[in-house]
């Protein structure tokens, strides 16, 4: 009981700040030194846990009184009826997202605990139904979805003779030199603060009426929780992976960029300028 009410308040404290939910997929695949990273971007320090201490010992010792005061039996009933209404009550009468005007209530809503336990169980769900599947089956459904059915094209099944369209190519008109390409990636600029269907409204109104002028994809995917995933995933197209591409280090396996590719085979010289 004490655990689980010291992990309510963390959580919700944490999502009093980020307004997102805590979820496994937050820490699953993030360092030891990414963590401290981000508990510093949200102004933690380690030095507070030794605040919980105390909070866990009054809650322990205000419990513990309470056995001596009340009867022992009659504690158990009642601690029975909670964990059976408690246990009723988040299967038979969930909160659901249908409820809400927008998302943000609707996370405010929940319990931050059960939501923490909820994407762990699906998280495993998940990698079991991965890790049982049958390769070689699979890559057959692949292959014919893909209609590659020439056998040395077999070790490669990302690999395509169909002749890829260039809808992007009248935009880039041709010219003599080859144009400047600058990548600007903001840090914390999620959909929810930017955009037309920005959840907690848009803080970017210049940014807004640019798109209104420019190849805009309002259908992008990232496949990484945190911030650390992005670089792979925007230059590289790089999975995140179990633990994360970065996190590889000296294992990463041989992998092409956009930066790569344009200094080898396109003569660009390439720069990287991060802002604190």
């Amino acid at each position: 009981m004490t655990f689980y009410f010291i992990a309510e308040i963390l959580l919700n404290w944490y999502f009093s700040l980020s307004l997102t939910p805590f979820t496994y997929h937050t820490i699953n695949g993030v360092s030891a030194e990414q963590a401290n990273q981000v508990a510093a971007i949200y102004g933690f320090e380690k030095t507070y846990l030794f605040f919980l201490i105390p909070v866990g010992l009054i809650i322990f010792m205000g419990l513990w009184n309470l056995m001596k005061i009340v009867d022992r039996t009659l504690l158990k009933k009642i601690a029975l009826i909670i964990f059976c209404g408690a246990l009723i009550s988040s299967v038979f009468v969930q909160v659901k997202a249908a409820h809400f005007d927008n998302e943000l209530n609707y996370q405010s809503a929940r319990n931050k605990v059960l939501s923490y336990m909820e994407s762990y169980l699906i998280y495993r769900t998940e990698k079991n139904q991965f890790e049982n599947l049958n390769e070689e089956v699979e890559l057959k459904k692949y292959y014919a979805l893909n209609e590659i059915n020439k056998m040395e094209n077999y070790d490669y099944p990302f690999f395509s003779e169909t002749q890829v369209r260039n809808p992007l190519g009248p935009f880039f008109p041709k010219r003599d030199s080859a144009p400047n390409i600058v990548f600007v990636i903001c840090e914390s600029l999620g959909k929810q603060f930017s955009g037309d269907e920005a959840r907690l409204g848009s803080f970017t109104p210049f940014l807004d009426s640019l798109a209104d002028h420019s190849l805009y994809w309002s259908n992008c995917m990232a496949n990484a929780e945190r911030t650390f995933g992005a670089l792979p995933n925007i230059l590289g197209g790089l999975p995140e992976g179990e633990t994360g591409f970065m996190n590889l280090r000296y294992d990463m396996p041989n992998h092409f960029s956009l930066p790569q590719l344009l200094k080898e085979n396109n003569g660009y010289q390439t720069a990287f300028f991060v802002a604190p």
